[in-house]
């Protein structure tokens, strides 16, 4: 490798790029190296590539950082997936209460309440933003159900409702029932 080096007197108009090997560049490199290393061990530090540590510590303060954030962004996407679950739950509990004052009865499947199009199609399908649906009829009405598709991971809490119109939540992998607590309004 070649280092540029500008050739020609002060008086010279034209100064021509003479170029010299980086060897001779190297050799006071090392002397310059030579001479920190000095004053290095002269203020106790024994070692010679300061710079790996300092690489090292910003490669670790980079992954903390990564993983903070992904932490946050997960819990945050669970919430906004919780928040998701609950809205659908009421958008069920509203078809239910429609469903039952035109036809007298209440819906015995998410499908059901589609064909008499009172929920979307993707909502029918029992899947939708992270969470898994169901209705069941029962002796008294009807049960929904909302559990997470990935626990901890597209959400930490299972909710419960049925025609009380109370959502209860449960928090855990365990889906949630009506001895759950009740969700609290906010």
């Amino acid at each position: 490798m070649y280092r540029p080096v500008l050739a020609g007197g002060a008086g010279d108009c034209f100064r021509r790029a003479v170029f010299s090997p980086l060897s001779e560049r190297n050799i006071s490199t090392q002397d310059e190296r030579r001479a920190s290393v000095r004053m290095m061990s002269h203020f106790g530090a024994n070692r010679t590539a300061p710079a790996s540590g300092a690489i090292l510590g910003i490669t670790g303060c980079f992954v903390l950082l990564l993983t903070l954030t992904s932490c946050a962004v997960t819990r945050a996407r669970m919430h906004g997936n919780e928040s998701d679950a609950i809205a659908e739950v009421r958008a069920i509990q509203a078809a239910q209460t429609r469903n039952f004052a035109q036809f007298g009865r209440w819906a015995g499947s998410l499908t059901e309440l589609e064909s008499a199009r009172m929920i979307d199609a993707e909502l029918s399908s029992g899947i939708k933003a992270g969470y898994r649906y169901r209705l069941t009829q029962t002796e008294n009405g009807y049960a929904i159900g909302a559990t997470p598709n990935v626990f901890n991971s597209t959400g930490s809490r299972s909710f419960y409702s049925d025609q009380t119109i109370v959502i209860h939540e449960h928090r855990g992998p365990a889906a949630a029932t009506a001895g759950d607590p009740a969700l609290a309004l906010k």
